[in-house]
């Protein structure tokens, strides 16, 4: 360096941080329309309480519960999870227990959905959060909520009728959870086959082959409570179409959620129609 050159002594800025926003929602969009539709169901298929208003709320609540509770015990940045935490929690626990003190039973249900919780937390914490047995179990939560919902329209407050109330309930009910269960695990597989997984061709052989088995099931289930076959044909002959249509295509997640939604309205409208 020549003797007289000057040094600049000007400090360069420093690159600042990106301040990331407070998260007050759990990221998966299509979640909602997974406890949507069996609230939905459930409000259709349960005899009429005040109860099933607190109940949906409660569980749609529950979700972003659980969903900060995992991310606090998966994640290193633990702080950014604890507002919303206590913010869902402060919604959805008071209304879980009003509906617990209305029906004391529902604590048998509360103790499966511990141990689905539990089963959710474990994959997270071996980070398999995105897994398809998650995704599985997750639905299997949601669609619990239909006949959770018959129970609460038409139990009592007594504490052990909770068996016979659902020994008693109408093959339509049951029909109508298993229905809800092919639609959402059909609406997985191929979002997973589009979007996670859209290199593994196993996955977009798994969604049509679902599809297709996912309609023979429903004709089978419309039988057996003498629901009218076309009319449940109808989403589930949406779901094979649109399996082969965008099997392999690029979209974007906003168009594809709204592909998938019309899959689950379609399936509520059948329901109703066929008298569910």
């Amino acid at each position: 360096m020549p003797a007289n050159a000057k040094v600049s002594t000007v400090a360069r800025p420093s690159p600042q941080k990106k301040v990331r926003k407070q998260q007050w929602f759990p990221p998966q969009h299509g979640a909602w329309a997974f406890i949507g539709l069996p609230i939905a169901l459930g409000i259709v298929v349960a005899p009429w309480t005040p109860l099933l208003a607190l109940t949906s709320i409660c569980a749609i609540a529950a979700f972003p519960l659980s969903h900060f509770l995992t991310a606090i015990i998966r994640y290193p940045n633990k702080t950014r999870y604890v507002k919303p935490l206590i913010l869902w929690a402060a919604l959805s626990l008071p209304l879980a227990l009003a509906v617990l003190i209305a029906r004391p039973w529902l604590i048998w249900f509360g103790a499966f959905y511990l141990i689905a919780l539990s089963l959710n937390i474990a994959l997270a914490r071996n980070k398999l959060e995105r897994s398809l047995a998650n995704d599985v179990i997750f639905i299997v939560e949601c669609v619990a909520l239909t006949p959770i919902m018959w129970a609460i329209g038409s139990g009592t407050g007594a504490l052990a009728p909770t068996a016979s109330n659902l020994s008693l309930a109408p093959a339509s009910l049951w029909v109508t959870t298993f229905l809800a269960f092919l639609v959402l695990v059909d609406s997985t597989l191929h979002v997973k086959s589009l979007i996670r997984e859209r290199n593994n061709p196993r996955y977009r052989t798994a969604s049509r082959v679902w599809s297709i088995f996912s309609l023979i099931a429903a004709l089978l289930l419309a039988a057996l409570a003498g629901w009218p076959a076309f009319v449940i044909a109808i989403p589930f002959g949406y779901l094979i179409a649109r399996s082969y249509v965008l099997n392999g295509k690029d979209l974007k997640p906003g168009v594809l959620g709204i592909v998938e939604l019309g899959a689950i309205l379609l399936l509520f409208a059948a329901v109703i129609v066929s008298g569910g």
